[in-house]
Protein backbone atom coordinates (compact mmCIF):
# COMPACT_ATOMS: atom_id res chain seq x y z
CA UNK A 1 0.00 0.00 0.00
CA UNK A 2 1.43 3.71 -1.32
CA UNK A 3 0.72 6.72 0.79
CA UNK A 4 1.75 10.08 -0.28
CA UNK A 5 1.94 12.55 2.56
CA UNK A 6 0.74 16.26 2.64
CA UNK A 7 0.63 18.96 4.95
CA UNK A 8 -2.19 21.58 5.08
CA UNK A 9 -1.29 24.43 6.87
CA UNK A 10 -4.78 26.12 8.71
CA UNK A 11 -5.46 28.16 12.05
CA UNK A 12 -4.43 31.93 12.48
CA UNK A 13 -1.25 33.74 13.98
CA UNK A 14 -1.55 37.39 15.62
CA UNK A 15 1.35 39.52 13.81
CA UNK A 16 1.88 43.30 14.24
CA UNK A 17 0.88 44.87 10.75
CA UNK A 18 -0.36 44.49 7.79
CA UNK A 19 0.57 41.88 5.12
CA UNK A 20 -0.12 42.85 1.56
CA UNK A 21 -1.55 40.89 -1.37
CA UNK A 22 0.57 40.48 -3.93
CA UNK A 23 3.87 40.66 -2.15
CA UNK A 24 5.93 37.63 -1.20
CA UNK A 25 6.49 36.77 2.15
CA UNK A 26 8.85 34.12 3.79
CA UNK A 27 7.41 32.36 6.85
CA UNK A 28 8.88 29.75 9.61
CA UNK A 29 6.40 28.42 11.56
CA UNK A 30 6.37 26.43 14.45
CA UNK A 31 2.92 24.16 14.69
CA UNK A 32 1.02 21.85 16.15
CA UNK A 33 -0.26 18.80 14.12
CA UNK A 34 -4.22 18.59 14.93
CA UNK A 35 -5.58 16.88 12.97
CA UNK A 36 -5.02 13.40 10.51
CA UNK A 37 -7.06 12.43 7.44
CA UNK A 38 -6.38 8.82 5.51
CA UNK A 39 -7.79 8.97 1.73
CA UNK A 40 -8.35 6.17 -0.44
CA UNK A 41 -7.43 6.98 -4.13
CA UNK A 42 -9.14 4.21 -5.31
CA UNK A 43 -6.56 2.91 -7.02
CA UNK A 44 -4.74 1.16 -3.99
CA UNK A 45 -2.99 4.41 -2.96
CA UNK A 46 -3.70 6.60 -0.31
CA UNK A 47 -3.13 10.52 0.32
CA UNK A 48 -2.46 11.34 4.49
CA UNK A 49 -3.37 14.57 5.06
CA UNK A 50 -2.02 16.32 8.16
CA UNK A 51 -3.38 19.56 9.02
CA UNK A 52 -1.29 21.50 11.01
CA UNK A 53 -1.64 25.09 12.90
CA UNK A 54 0.65 27.46 13.89
CA UNK A 55 2.00 28.43 17.25
CA UNK A 56 4.08 31.02 16.58
CA UNK A 57 5.42 32.58 13.01
CA UNK A 58 7.91 34.55 12.16
CA UNK A 59 7.69 36.59 8.77
CA UNK A 60 10.27 37.51 6.75
CA UNK A 61 8.56 40.27 4.05
CA UNK A 62 10.26 40.68 0.64
CA UNK A 63 12.28 44.01 1.48
CA UNK A 64 14.27 41.80 4.45
CA UNK A 65 12.29 43.17 7.32
CA UNK A 66 11.06 40.48 9.90
CA UNK A 67 7.69 40.38 11.81
CA UNK A 68 6.91 38.32 14.56
CA UNK A 69 3.77 36.62 15.26
CA UNK A 70 2.36 35.16 18.31
CA UNK A 71 -0.09 32.42 19.31
CA UNK A 72 -3.75 33.77 19.57
CA UNK A 73 -5.42 31.30 21.92
CA UNK A 74 -5.24 31.61 25.59
CA UNK A 75 -3.15 30.12 28.08
CA UNK A 76 -5.78 27.85 29.68
CA UNK A 77 -5.96 26.40 26.29
CA UNK A 78 -2.33 26.36 25.78
CA UNK A 79 -2.02 24.60 29.20
CA UNK A 80 -4.56 22.56 28.09
CA UNK A 81 -2.99 21.04 24.75
CA UNK A 82 0.48 20.83 26.36
CA UNK A 83 -0.98 18.58 29.03
CA UNK A 84 -2.70 16.38 26.43
CA UNK A 85 0.69 16.43 24.19
CA UNK A 86 2.25 15.22 27.35
CA UNK A 87 -0.04 12.65 28.17
CA UNK A 88 0.06 11.14 24.62
CA UNK A 89 3.90 11.09 24.49
CA UNK A 90 3.37 9.03 27.92
CA UNK A 91 0.94 6.53 26.76
CA UNK A 92 -1.48 8.05 29.73
CA UNK A 93 -4.74 9.23 29.82
CA UNK A 94 -5.01 12.57 28.35
CA UNK A 95 -8.00 14.04 30.48
CA UNK A 96 -6.80 12.71 34.13
CA UNK A 97 -3.63 13.70 33.48
CA UNK A 98 -4.82 17.14 32.86
CA UNK A 99 -6.96 16.99 35.64
CA UNK A 100 -3.75 16.02 38.01
CA UNK A 101 -1.60 18.51 36.16
CA UNK A 102 -4.48 21.48 36.51
CA UNK A 103 -4.50 20.73 40.59
CA UNK A 104 -0.68 19.97 41.29
CA UNK A 105 -0.26 23.62 39.29
CA UNK A 106 -2.58 25.62 42.11
CA UNK A 107 -0.72 23.77 44.75
CA UNK A 108 2.55 25.25 43.20
CA UNK A 109 1.00 28.87 42.85
CA UNK A 110 2.30 30.50 46.12
CA UNK A 111 5.95 29.23 45.28
CA UNK A 112 5.09 30.29 41.64
CA UNK A 113 4.40 33.74 42.83
CA UNK A 114 7.45 33.88 45.07
CA UNK A 115 9.96 33.05 42.17
CA UNK A 116 7.72 36.15 40.31
CA UNK A 117 8.50 38.31 42.74
CA UNK A 118 12.11 37.38 42.83
CA UNK A 119 12.29 37.88 38.61
CA UNK A 120 10.81 41.23 38.79
CA UNK A 121 12.33 43.33 41.35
Amino acid sequence: MEETYFIKIAGKANVPEKVEIGHNYRLEIDASVTQEQRVDNEDGTFNVISKVEPITITIQKDNGKVLKGKDPRKNSVKFRKSCWKVADINHIDDERFYDFATIQSIGMLDGMAEEFKRRNQ
